[in-house]
């Protein structure tokens, strides 16, 4: 490991950090544990990410990446099933027409549901790419490309929702994308 990839992991870390707001969880008072589970959440897609890439990875072409595609959208699927039937089963027991809790959400209005289908054909296709790519190039290099995530999700936060991103956001993404550069010039 050269000193460039040690610089790019600390300026990603520092960038990561100041993406989630640091003036909000630190000063805010009226910042609440619910956002904390929403940045371990963040965490754990980065670590559960990272070992499904390392995994796909070493089998590499020994299995077809339409079957590691399929494994996934089956075993979501199910999993996500059993979150909506959870969350019927619980609103049923507790009379409780509005449920909506971190683990349990009814999906009932019909735009709400379609939002829901299409993130799960855009999460399909993202996996689909992840996937093949994770197969055909070095994981660290597809990696460190999927990283651009945080730049796309940086624009459509502004263009698609109006919405204006403060200093510490632009810093975070502006270090991420340093340490990209890194990352790309060293490979």
């Amino acid at each position: 490991i050269t000193w460039k990839i040690y610089v790019a992991l600390v300026l990603g870390m520092c960038g990561v950090f100041l993406l989630a707001n640091p003036e909000e969880i630190i000063f805010d008072r009226s910042f609440s544990k619910f956002k904390l589970y929403g940045l371990a959440a963040g965490v754990g897609h980065g670590i559960f990410r990272a070992s499904s890439s390392i995994i796909i990875r070493k089998i590499g072409s020994a299995i077809e990446s339409q079957v590691v595609i399929f494994y996934h959208s089956v075993y979501g699927l199910t999993i996500f099933s059993l979150i909506i039937v959870g969350g019927y089963i619980t609103g049923f027991l507790t009379k409780n027409e509005n449920l909506s809790s971190m683990f349990f959400v009814r999906v009932t209005d019909s735009l709400l549901l379609a939002i829901c289908i299409s993130i799960g054909i855009l999460m399909f296709c993202c996996q689909s790419f992840a996937t093949k790519g994770t197969q055909i190039c070095d994981s660290s290099i597809v990696a460190t490309v999927r990283n651009f995530s945080i730049v796309f999700g940086f624009v459509y936060q502004v263009l698609v929702f109006g919405e204006v991103p403060n200093v510490f956001a632009i810093i975070g993404t502006l270090l991420i994308m340093a340490a990209i550069g890194l990352i790309i010039s060293d490979k």
